[in-house]
């Protein structure tokens, strides 16, 4: 379409492993690290929608590689992705297979995952980021001098907002 997805970005975001295992076995396998115009692929937006079956069978098929690029817009990686939907295992699941060993690492707008989770309301996936390392994220500002706090004030987040002034 106009913004570069395929039938297999549009299989991959809707969580149906069905029908990208029926595109592959059609020729699709072209499609399965293909980047739409914002450098997204089939792999990656369905780690922002929680498909953990779905990415555990496109990193099986050939996508792995995919699992550490960043978008094109804001670069932003799948854990940030995963933090920002609350999708916990698949944030764990990218620390296990090697997509993600850094915690902290942030996109262009000096976003981490911890900020992200932060202004999402997303408690589980703050806890789990601070246990794994994030700890001093929760003072690190962005690029606009935003810090976790900030945001989490911004977005009404009051049970992370005490969570983070008690840490």
């Amino acid at each position: 379409n106009d913004h570069g997805f395929t039938c297999m970005h549009k299989a991959g975001f809707s969580g149906h492993m069905h029908i990208c295992k029926w595109l592959l076995e059609k020729g699709g396998r072209g499609q399965l690290t293909k980047k739409n115009h914002s450098g997204l692929t089939p792999l990656s937006l369905a780690c922002g929608k929680g498909y953990l079956d779905v990415c555990q069978w496109f990193s099986d098929v050939g996508g792995v590689r995919d699992i550490i690029a960043k978008d094109s817009k804001y670069g932003a990686t799948a854990m940030v992705r995963a933090c920002e939907g609350g999708h916990l295992l698949m944030c764990k699941w990218l620390v296990e297979v090697g997509a993600c060993p850094d915690v902290s690492m942030a996109n262009e707008l000096g976003d981490t995952p911890m900020l992200v989770a932060c202004r999402e309301g997303q408690m589980a996936i703050c806890h789990w980021l601070y246990g794994m390392g994030a700890a001093k994220d929760i003072t690190r500002a962005n690029n606009l001098g935003m810090t976790p706090l900030a945001k989490a004030v911004g977005a009404r987040q009051l049970s992370i907002c005490q969570w983070l002034f008690f840490n």
